[in-house]
C-alpha cells in the first residue's frame, strides 16, 4: 500500500504513514458515493469541508467520530483507499461517483486523475472456463443441472447489467419451481393405495398407516416425514349441507357428521379453515374411515412429506379418495387437482372395469379437464388369464368410444384415445418384490418385471421427463433461450464499452449530454404511470363484468330447462312415455359442461375488447419509444383457462339425480308440475354453481388484466434500463478516460476476458438441443 502513502504524504504536508482509522464498511450499493465525498476534501478545501453537515454525517457513519479533524481525515482517507482498491468494481464506480464531482466544478480535474491513477491491489481477472460437456440429445435432469450452473456463472462471474443479472435469478428460481406431478384416481377398491404403496416402494398408505384413505392426499418431498391436514372451511362446509337437499347420501352423511362432532365442530370448523401438521404415522386417526371415527368427514385433503425416492426427483403425487365418494365436493376438489397434473393414472379392477362411473371420469378428464396423458391401469391382473386380460382391455376401449359416440362427440374418439395408454399391474405382488416378500411373489410366479411396476415406471420416466413431455422440453428450451438471449445482450454492450475506451474525453462528454438532453426517459416515465392507471380501471372495471357473467348463467339456466321440457314433451307426444334417465343424464351433462364453457369464452371476449382497444392505442401513441405489441385473443385458450380454474369441474350428477328422480315419479297427463320442480331444482343448482363460479371467472379476469400490464410494460421497462446502462457505461468511459492507462488497460482487459467467457457460454448452448 505504499503508493497510498507517497499520494496522501504529497497532499497532506502534516501525513507521515500515521495509523489508519478503522472503517466501519458501508452498503455497497452507497459505498462509491459515501466514499468519494470524503476522498473529495483536500487542503484547499478542508476548512469549508469540515462544517459541512452532510460530510460530517458520512465520517460519522463510516468511522465513528462526529468531527472531521485535519489529523483524523488523511488516515480516513488511508482506510478508504485502502479498501476500496482491493474491489476493482466498487473502486470504478468510486471513480464514476468523482468524476460527478468535477463535471459539477466540486472538485478539479488534477484531482481526479490522481485518484483514478491509484494502481488496484487485485490481480486480473482469470480467463473463464466453463469446463461443463455438452449434452447429448434430450436429458431433463442432466440439462437442468447444467442450466443452473450456467445460470450461476453468468450471474456471479460474465454479467454486469443488473437487469441481465435479474433475468439470470429468474430462471434460477423457474428451474428450481420446475416440478412434475401425477394423479391416481379410480373408484373405491380399485387397489389405488396397494398400487401407489408399490410406486413409492414402502408402505405409507393402505392397511399399514392409513386404512380406508377418504381424503386427497398429497405426496410431496421432505426429508423429515409428517403430514398437515386441511379442514373443511365453514363456506366449504356449508356447500356440502346445500347439496345435501338434493341427495340422499349427502344428507345422512352431514347428520351423522354433525351428531358425531357436538361442541367440537367449532374448533375444527371455522371461516378461516383449520389446518394441523402430525406426525405420519398418526395419519389414520384423521383420515381413516375406520380409525379416525368419523373425523375423516371433516378433512378436506392432506399433505404427506416424505422421503421416498420417487418424491426426490421433484414429483408429486395427488391421491385421490374413490370416485363413488358420497360428498360430491371432494370429487371436484380431485378434479381441480388433477388439471394441474402432467399425468393421470386410473386404475380399474380387473374383475369391474370399465363401469359408467369410470368411463364417464375418464372422458370427462381428457375432454372437460384437459389431462394431456392418461394411464389406465387394469389392476389385479394375476386372478385372470391372457385371454380374460385382453378382453379387459378390449371392453374398456369400446366402452369409452360408444360414451363418446352417445355424447355426440364421435369425432373425439381418435385424439382421445391416443392420450390413454393401458398397462395391466398386479399392485400386491409389485408391493412384495419391494417391501420384503419377494420370494412369496416369487411363488405365485410373478417376478418384479410380470407383476407390470417395472414397465409403469419406465413409462412414467419418459412421459415426465422425456422429450415428448411438452412441459419439461419448454422448461429447458425456454430458459436456455432465456440465458441465450442474456449472453448476446451483454456481448453487445461489453463491445459497446470496449469501444467507448477507445474515443476521446471531448466525445465522451458530448454524448453523454446529448443522452442527458433526450426526451425519451420523460415518454417512458409518462407511459409506465398510464399504465398503472389503467390497470387500476381494468381492475374495477371486473367488478362490472359480475353483472355479465350472471345474466349468462341465467341464460345456461333457462335454455336447460328449456331442451329438457321439449324432449320431454315430444317423447311423451311420439312414445307415450318419459325420455330414458340416460338421455336427460347426457343432456344435463352436455348444457352445464358446454355452457361453462362459453360464459368463459364470452366473458374473455368481452375483457379482451374492453382491454384491446386500448393496447392498441398505447402500441401507436409510443412508437417511438418502445415498440408494444398489441393484445390478441386465442379462443381456444377459454377451455384451458376453464380446466386450469376449476370452472368445468362442476358435478351435476346430484342435479341429474335430482331431475331424473322428479320424472320418474311424475304423471305423464300432468307435466306442468313436473316442469315446475324442474326449474326450482335447476335454479338451486345453477344458484350453488354461480356462487362458486364467480371468484373463479374474477381470478380469470385479474390474470387477463396482470397479462395486459405485464406485456405492455416490460417493453418500457427494458428500454428505460437500456438507457440507464448506457448513461452508467458512459459515467464509466469518463471516469476511465481520465484514469492513467495502467487503470484504463486492466479494465479493457477484464471486458475482453469477459466477453471471450459470454462466447463460451454461447458455444456451449449451440450444442444443446432441448
Amino acid at each position: 500500500m505504499e503508493d497510498i502513502h507517497v499520494m496522501l504524504a504529497s497532499r497532506w504536508p502534516s501525513y507521515s504513514h500515521k495509523k489508519p482509522l478503522p472503517l466501519f464498511a458501508p452498503d455497497p450499493q452507497f459505498a462509491p458515493s459515501l466514499f468519494s465525498m470524503l476522498l473529495a476534501i483536500s487542503p484547499s478545501n478542508f476548512h469549508h469541508a469540515k462544517e459541512l453537515s452532510p460530510l460530517k454525517e458520512v465520517f460519522f457513519l463510516l468511522f465513528g467520530y462526529e468531527e472531521i479533524t485535519e489529523e483524523k481525515l488523511p488516515s480516513a482517507q488511508y482506510s478508504i483507499l485502502e479498501y476500496a482498491l482491493c474491489d476493482a468494481h466498487l473502486w470504478e464506480e468510486t471513480l464514476v461517483c468523482l468524476g460527478e464531482l468535477h463535471k459539477a466544478a466540486i472538485l478539479p480535474k488534477e484531482h481526479v486523475q490522481t485518484l483514478a491513477g491509484m494502481a488496484l491491489h487485485v490481480e486480473p481477472t482469470p480467463t473463464f472456463s466453463l469446463d461443463m460437456p455438452v449434452a447429448e440429445g434430450f436429458d431433463f435432469h442432466g440439462q437442468k443441472e447444467a442450466l443452473l450452473k450456467v445460470a450461476h456463472t453468468l450471474f456471479y462471474e460474465l454479467l454486469e447489467s443488473q437487469s441481465l443479472k435479474e433475468t439470470c435469478q429468474s430462471v434460477i428460481q423457474r428451474l428450481g419451481d420446475t416440478a412434475f406431478s401425477i394423479g391416481i384416481t379410480g373408484v373405491m377398491n380399485a387397489g389405488k393405495s396397494t398400487f401407489l404403496n408399490a410406486l413409492l416402494k414402502q408402505e405409507i398408505l393402505g392397511t399399514s398407516t392409513v386404512p380406508e384413505t377418504a381424503n386427497l392426499a398429497i405426496i410431496k418431498h421432505a426429508s423429515a416425514p409428517q403430514a398437515i391436514v386441511h379442514f373443511w372451511n365453514a363456506a366449504e362446509w356449508e356447500s356440502i349441507e346445500q347439496s345435501a337437499q338434493n341427495s340422499e347420501s349427502m344428507a345422512r352423511f352431514v347428520e351423522t357428521t354433525k351428531a358425531r362432532f357436538g361442541a367440537e365442530w367449532a374448533t375444527l370448523v371455522r371461516p378461516e379453515g383449520v389446518s394441523q401438521t402430525i406426525p405420519l404415522e398418526t395419519l389414520g386417526q384423521f383420515t381413516s374411515a375406520k380409525l379416525s371415527e368419523g373425523k375423516c368427514n371433516l378433512v378436506k385433503c392432506v399433505e404427506l412429506y416424505t422421503d421416498v425416492a420417487l418424491a426426490k426427483e421433484g414429483i408429486s403425487i395427488v391421491d385421490t379418495p374413490g370416485l363413488d365418494d358420497p360428498v360430491v365436493q371432494r370429487e371436484e376438489i380431485t378434479k381441480q387437482y388433477l388439471v394441474q397434473c402432467d399425468v393421470m393414472i386410473h386404475l380399474m379392477n380387473a374383475s369391474q372395469s370399465a363401469t359408467k362411473k369410470d368411463v364417464d371420469f375418464i372422458i370427462d378428464a381428457l375432454t372437460y379437464q384437459r389431462i394431456s396423458r392418461l394411464v389406465i391401469l387394469i389392476t389385479r391382473v394375476d386372478m385372470l388369464s391372457s385371454a380374460e386380460l385382453e378382453e379387459v382391455i378390449e371392453y374398456t376401449t369400446r366402452s369409452i368410444t360408444n360414451q363418446l359416440k352417445s355424447l355426440g362427440k364421435a369425432q373425439l374418439i381418435e385424439p382421445i384415445l391416443k392420450k390413454i395408454a393401458i398397462f395391466p399391474v398386479a399392485g400386491e405382488l409389485a408391493l412384495w418384490h419391494r417391501t420384503g416378500r419377494a420370494k412369496e411373489a416369487l411363488a405365485r410366479g410373478y417376478d418384479e418385471e410380470q407383476t407390470g411396476i417395472l414397465a409403469i415406471e419406465r413409462y412414467l420416466h419418459e412421459v415426465l421427463f422425456g422429450k415428448e413431455n411438452e412441459r419439461a422440453t419448454l422448461a429447458i428450451g425456454a430458459n436456455t433461450k432465456a440465458l441465450r438471449l442474456a449472453c448476446e445482450q451483454q456481448h453487445t454492450q461489453y463491445g459497446a464499452h470496449l469501444a467507448r475506451l477507445d474515443v476521446s474525453v471531448e466525445e465522451l462528454e458530448r454524448r453523454y449530454d446529448a443522452l442527458k438532453e433526450q426526451n425519451v426517459r420523460a415518454n417512458l416515465e409518462r407511459l409506465l404511470e398510464e399504465l398503472e392507471r389503467l390497470k387500476g380501471e381494468f381492475e374495477s372495471y371486473l367488478a362490472t363484468m359480475k353483472q355479465f357473467a350472471s345474466s349468462r348463467f341465467a341464460t345456461l339456466r333457462a335454455e336447460l330447462l328449456r331442451r329438457l321440457a321439449s324432449d320431454i314433451t315430444y317423447t311423451l307426444r311420439k312414445e307415450s312415455r318419459f325420455p330414458k334417465s340416460e338421455r336427460l343424464e347426457m343432456m344435463i351433462y352436455t348444457a352445464v359442461k358446454d355452457g361453462l364453457m362459453d360464459t368463459l369464452r364470452e366473458y374473455r371476449f368481452a375483457l379482451y375488447r374492453h382491454m384491446g382497444a386500448q393496447s392498441e392505442s398505447l402500441s401507436v401513441e409510443y412508437a417511438t419509444v418502445c415498440a408494444i405489441e398489441p393484445l390478441t385473443f386465442d379462443p381456444k385458450a377459454y377451455i384451458d383457462e376453464a380446466a386450469k380454474k376449476g370452472l368445468l369441474s362442476a358435478d351435476n350428477s346430484l342435479l341429474s339425480d335430482a331431475l331424473c328422480g322428479l320424472v320418474a315419479r311424475a304423471s305423464k297427463k300432468q307435466t306442468e308440475p313436473l316442469f315446475e320442480a324442474m326449474e326450482k331444482t335447476i335454479a338451486t343448482f345453477f344458484e350453488q354453481l354461480e356462487h362458486k363460479s364467480m371468484p373463479r371467472l374474477y381470478e380469470v379476469g385479474s390474470e387477463m388484466v396482470a397479462q395486459f400490464y405485464a406485456q405492455t410494460q416490460a417493453p418500457a421497462q427494458e428500454a428505460r434500463a437500456q438507457i440507464d446502462e448506457e448513461e452508467k457505461a458512459l459515467k464509466e468511459a469518463l471516469a476511465l478516460a481520465l484514469s492513467e492507462q495502467k487503470t484504463l488497460d486492466v479494465r479493457k482487459q477484464e471486458l475482453r476476458q469477459k466477453r471471450a467467457g459470454l462466447e463460451e457460454v454461447m458455444a456451449y448452448f449451440d450444442g444443446v438441443r432441448p
